[in-house]
């Protein structure tokens, strides 16, 4: 089964950062790319579900942020990043 994947990236300010790139990296090392909408919103889709690993991160200018590892096994909101400390 194929699921989506998605969250919002914060800016420093706390609103929406537009057009932020994040990524998904499965343990294979095959990467997807989107970008966030302009209210800081992404989204991934047809991600194969059943318990598979993906590293999470996101790059942006002038602010870093932290990656994540993530687990799938089924439809997965809210997986949301803001400014590392």
């Amino acid at each position: 089964a194929q699921v989506s994947v998605g969250g919002r990236v914060i800016g420093p300010q706390g609103f929406g950062l537009s057009r932020a790139t994040v990524t998904m990296m499965d343990a294979q090392g095959n990467t997807r790319i989107t970008y966030t909408n302009s209210f800081g919103y992404y989204r991934f889709d047809g991600v194969p579900a059943g318990g598979a690993s993906y590293t999470m991160g996101v790059r942006a200018k002038r602010v870093i942020y932290d990656s994540r590892q993530v687990f799938v096994n089924n439809d997965l909101t809210g997986i949301d990043f803001t400014p590392a400390s």
